[in-house]
């Protein structure tokens, strides 16, 4: 069985941006059973892990973003509109 950290890395068969590798079947992840980008962050807020619909959004592969700042990766427009109401947030508990 597998382990909850093994569903966090890439799909044998399928890159970091979560495209599926030629010749090979498809293979979903836990964060791929959504419609919506997910993105992993530690306490810190540093990147943990992506599904392909996140990556998409930020326009990158995994390691290009994995081990940095969220708010570093993704792009300044949305820096700016949304990361003091998220700090705010993390702070009070909601």
């Amino acid at each position: 069985m597998k382990s909850f950290s093994d569903t966090l890395a890439p799909p044998a068969g399928r890159d970091d941006a979560g495209a599926i590798s030629p010749g090979r079947e498809p293979a979903w992840g836990l964060l791929d059973l959504t419609y919506d980008g997910i993105v992993l962050l530690d306490e810190a807020q540093i990147v943990t892990a992506a599904n392909a619909l996140a990556l998409e959004f930020l326009r990158c592969l995994l390691p290009a973003v994995a081990g940095r700042d969220f708010w570093q990766v993704v792009p300044p427009e949305v820096a700016m509109a949304h990361e003091f109401a998220a700090h705010a947030a993390l702070q009070s508990g909601e």
